[in-house]
């Protein structure tokens, strides 16, 4: 069963992701090709950084006037969910 994670699980996942990157590399003695693992840790990196941007995008939105129903219609969730995952994250516009 796949666990749906909080934004901020996923930002502080990056973040996690973006130092292992910096130190980790697949063991030298493995003859998997490690190509692979640098993707796999790029699209996790990337990911966050898209969530991040969603984040600020919703708040320029709310700074600006636009409704949690009318944010919530673009990323494609109720009202009540957009509210809940980023209203607790936004910085003040």
């Amino acid at each position: 069963m796949m666990m749906t994670k909080s934004l901020q699980e996923i930002l502080d996942h990056q973040n996690e992701i973006a130092r292992k990157m910096e130190i980790e590399e697949p063991d030298s003695s493995n003859v998997l090709d490690g190509e692979p693992w640098r993707n796999l840790l790029q699209a996790a990196r990337a990911r966050g950084d898209a969530e991040s941007a969603v984040v600020e995008a919703v708040g320029r939105a709310r700074a600006a006037g636009y409704s949690w129903r009318t944010i919530g219609t673009a990323l494609g969730v109720s009202k009540q969910a957009a509210q809940r995952r980023y209203e607790s994250l936004l910085i003040h516009y």
